[in-house]
């Protein structure tokens, strides 16, 4: 076991044989699914949308040397999409127990990207979900979780196991979150990034503060409270970055372990308002479908980092492609709000 150091990362030598298996496997799923003939062709996760949502967000002034990196050197206001949604691969009612996500894209970012097919696009995303972990430790773990949840789109008999019980008990806290409204909830990213030469997790919070709530009668509560809540007033998050701080007790390489906020506590790095809006029609609903989201869209000083970011970016990008070739709709990068058709 080699001696862990800040920021570094630690592959296992059989993680490109999974990584291909978990890609063969969601292709496969995706596919099955989704033959000719049913259009759309949906996401292989985080299926069901909540809502596609005009956003600003400000790179905040006096930021700390170690936090003035890439995107977040200088104060700045970009425009943003923010995609809310939930995890599983099927369209389900939101008082099904799931997992909710926060995808940000934040847009006219100058600089080279990561992807070399997307190389010059002005696009960095951040992906967030209400959960601090993600509940598998690693590749390997992941891959078998794969295979159980692809055959049924349950995992219930993988997770039973004992070896397993702790994995189940982080998806239980994960999808048992009180989540009556998005826009009241808090996100994390769950796994590490880049930040120059530092490793962080990200987070976003309600600027008043994460506010819970029960479920409501209605498959599609999440939605309808996004749109009466933004039919009245703006929301707001504070945007957020962890610095790791122990390569032991916050590794880079298992992110079902949590970061101690109490070891390391988040620095505030930029401020996202949500303003005011309409936001549920059925073009900007399909225009939400049609977007790619991406950690990998991003900077360099902001690389994802950890086995289960590198399986993302072969997974994300094989799957995005083949559902906008089926679906016959051009994959592109927004530069601003200008490229909406609505």
């Amino acid at each position: 076991m080699p001696q862990l150091e800040l920021g570094k990362e630690y592959p296992a030598p059989d993680e490109a044989a999974h990584t291909e298996e978990i890609l063969k496997l969601f292709a496969g799923m995706t596919e099955r699914k989704y033959p000719p003939g049913v259009r759309p062709m949906r996401r292989d996760a985080h299926a069901k949308a909540h809502g596609l949502l005009r956003a600003e967000f400000s790179v905040l002034s006096g930021l700390p040397d170690r936090a003035r990196v890439g995107l977040f050197k200088q104060p700045a206001t970009y425009q943003a999409w923010i995609r809310f949604s939930s995890a599983f691969s099927s369209i389900a009612s939101d008082r099904d127990i799931d997992v909710r996500g926060m995808a940000i894209k934040v847009m006219g970012v100058e600089g080279e990207k990561l992807l070399e097919r997307e190389k010059f696009e002005k696009t960095q995303d951040f992906l967030l979900i209400n959960h601090s972990v993600f509940f598998s430790p690693n590749v390997k773990e992941y891959a078998e979780f794969s295979r159980e949840y692809v055959k049924k789109e349950s995992a219930i008999q993988y997770l039973l196991r004992p070896a397993r019980w702790r994995q189940a008990f982080i998806l239980y806290q994960a999808s048992r979150q009180d989540v009556a409204n998005p826009l009241t909830a808090r996100f994390w990213s769950s796994v590490p990034f880049k930040h120059g030469p530092a490793a962080i997790k990200y987070s976003a919070t309600p600027c008043d503060g994460e506010q819970k709530g029960k479920p409501a009668a209605s498959p599609n509560f999440l939605r309808e409270a996004m749109v009466a809540y933004l039919s009245e007033r703006d929301a707001c998050f504070d945007f957020a970055v962890q610095f790791q701080t122990d390569p032991v007790k916050m590794p880079i390489e298992d992110p079902s372990i949590d970061w101690d906020e109490r070891a390391s506590p988040f620095v505030k790095v930029a401020k996202i308002r949500i303003p005011r809006q309409v936001f549920d029609s059925e073009r900007q609903n399909e225009y939400a479908e049609n977007l790619s989201f991406t950690p990998w869209h991003c900077l360099p000083e902001h690389q994802p980092l950890g086995g289960v970011n590198r399986i993302r970016k072969t997974v994300y990008e094989h799957i995005s492609t083949l559902r906008h070739t089926a679906n016959g709709v051009p994959r592109r990068e927004p530069a601003s709000f200008d490229d909406f058709p609505g």
